[in-house]
């Protein structure tokens, strides 16, 4: 069972090919386009993303046993799972165009690799699934802050 979350985790094969967080983040975009096409309201993008976020906690946590790591400050770089959900919630409530895909993916890439913006403490102060998604939301909440700025 345990290696079902594995793979959850880690989009199947994705998470095991060169730059991982970057195509975990691209199938984010994929993602994030899907959900577009079939014009859901926001409070269906909301819940959505809410429940991602419960259920990729319990997935991660598990997948976390079966990468055998001890947790304190680990984020398997196989896991991506955080990066689609990290995706989603920078193109939260915004129009998708190619100024905000790539301003957005630029963006999250940027705080997500750097860990800057009070991003790193996170990973300090939390443990296990939620240090490992909680950064991807910090940096996902920032860039989406940002493209409205600029988009102003």
């Amino acid at each position: 069972m345990n290696n079902i979350f594995k793979n959850l985790a880690t989009i199947g094969p994705v998470g095991y090919l060169k730059a991982p967080g970057t195509c975990g983040s691209l199938v984010g975009l994929l993602g994030i386009y899907i959900l577009r096409l079939f014009k859901f309201n926001i409070y269906f993008e909301t819940i959505l993303i809410l429940f991602l976020i419960i259920l990729s906690n319990f997935i991660i946590q598990y997948a976390l046993k079966e990468f055998k790591y001890s947790v304190k400050f680990q984020d398997p770089s196989e896991i991506i799972l955080d990066e689609f959900i990290g995706i989603l919630i920078t193109f939260y409530n915004l129009d998708l165009n190619y100024k905000t895909l790539l301003l957005g993916f630029l963006l999250f890439r940027i705080f997500d690799i750097s860990k800057t913006c009070g991003i790193f403490y996170i990973e300090k102060y939390f443990t296990g699934s939620w240090a490992v998604i909680l950064d991807d939301i910090g940096a996902a909440i920032l860039s989406n802050i940002i493209i409205r700025f600029i988009l102003l």
